[in-house]
């Protein structure tokens, strides 16, 4: 078990992922609670969360003698655990407990993944330090392995929770979304064309609109959560991972709190478009999506509408040819949607917003957790604060944790509704 505890309380913790032991794990024999790494050889650890996606990570450990890459090989399970050993009673802390007592009254809660060891690297410095890196992905049993399969029957919210618990083996779910009753009929298949099972509900997250994630509880049991985006904060799943509420997460900086060490902030265009290539079946699906004041519509590729295009007009190269040029130059998406060549997949409600962007660096907090509601405080512009005349809600799209030998700290990526409405926060 690797282990560190900082002078402000912080610690994590990693271990083998053995449900028993002892165990030949990559030529040790270990128990699963069996120190495998010297506290002294820890670096750093890093651990990112985002909406839409598979946790992820870093390890940097001083490896003189070259023991870890022999113990931490590729596809080592691991367990991680971090947070902090006990509450902090400093006067700084009754602060942040009287403005944040949700979030605070359970400061000395621990956070836990299971992860695989991926991509080690190592190298020596010129003073003669050896270490080893490596990276990490949070997994779920068979989550990750393509597979293929037809739905013709039931409705999607059954199907969702049949991937999640029959593939990727997750007893926790938190599934509540406005087209779950939608009938899963023969005519109007759906289809899961050789990707994971974690990429065929990200998939389907963004074409029915829902916010989808997977974490895991303090005792390391996964959970998924896959909902519409105005119920991420009530459905459940942040107080299963968090092992407390955790909703009231104030930031100030300056003053009052002072958990904000910097930050920066910008108002993009509300509207926004964006587009996506996502490969099924070894095929791209080029996915076009287009917000507005009240909705967010997701636009497919249509290749036969192109392809009949052309064929029927194969007679007069001149005019497809100054077609083809007119259609490379033009910047109007209108264009595309005028002749076919893009058709509506879905159309969802959007969450209403302003196009706020955030990035903060803040004091550690295991608490702090993709998904979760932000809300600022002295310090900040008042266009960002929120008050009954200005009632902006604004949630964090991405979390890292980074814990050293001094201290543990966290980088945050905030937007508001109308932001996470544009696909950032379902991926």
């Amino acid at each position: 078990m690797i282990g560190i505890s900082n002078r402000d309380r912080s610690f994590f913790n990693i271990k083998p992922a053995l449900k028993k032991g002892p165990i030949l794990y990559n030529d040790f024999l270990l128990s699963p609670d069996e120190k495998i790494v010297s506290n002294e050889d820890v670096m750093s650890l890093e651990i990112t969360e985002e909406m839409g996606r598979m946790i992820t990570g870093s390890l940097v450990l001083n490896d003189p003698y070259h023991k870890y890459s022999r113990v931490l090989r590729d596809y080592s399970k691991l367990q991680i655990t971090w947070g902090y050993y006990r509450p902090d009673i400093s006067p700084f802390s009754v602060i942040q407990l009287s403005k944040n007592p949700t979030e605070f009254s359970n400061i000395a809660a621990k956070r836990t993944i299971l992860a695989r060891v991926l991509s080690p690297s190592g190298g020596g410095a010129v003073n003669g330090q050896v270490t080893y890196n490596c990276q990490f992905q949070a997994f779920v049993e068979l989550g990750q392995n393509n597979q293929t399969k037809l739905w013709y029957v039931g409705t999607k919210e059954l199907l969702v929770r049949e991937v999640a618990l029959a593939m990727m083996k997750i007893p926790l779910m938190f599934v509540n979304f406005k087209r779950g009753n939608e009938k899963v009929t023969p005519e109007a298949g759906v289809r899961m064309d050789n990707e994971s099972p974690f990429r065929f509900l990200h998939r389907k997250a963004q074409e029915w609109g829902c916010s989808f994630s997977i974490g895991y509880t303090p005792t390391g049991v996964p959970a998924l959560m896959f909902v519409d985006p105005d119920k991420v904060q009530t459905c459940g799943f942040l107080n299963v991972i968090l092992g407390a509420a955790g909703n009231s997460n104030l930031f100030e900086y300056m003053s009052g709190t002072r958990n904000v060490l910097d930050y920066t902030w910008r108002k993009t265009n509300g509207g926004g478009d964006n587009v996506q290539v996502q490969y099924v079946n070894g095929k791209p699906e080029y996915i076009y999506t287009r917000a507005n004041d009240e909705k967010v519509t997701y636009w497919k590729l249509d290749f036969n509408a192109i392809k009949r295009y052309y064929k029927d007009r194969k007679q007069n190269i001149s005019d497809l040819t100054a077609f083809t040029k007119k259609m490379l130059e033009t910047d109007d998406f209108n264009e595309f949607v005028k002749r076919k060549f893009f058709v509506p997949a879905t159309s969802t409600t959007a969450p209403q917003g302003s196009g706020y962007e955030m990035t903060l660096n803040t004091l550690g907090n295991p608490l702090f957790t993709a998904g979760n509601k932000a809300t600022f405080g002295e310090g900040f512009p008042s266009r960002v604060r929120h008050t009954e005349k200005s009632p902006i809600k604004f949630f964090m799209r991405k979390v890292t944790h980074a814990i050293n030998r001094e201290s543990y700290k966290n980088s945050i990526d905030v937007v508001d509704a109308y932001t996470v409405s544009g696909g950032s926060l379902v991926g």
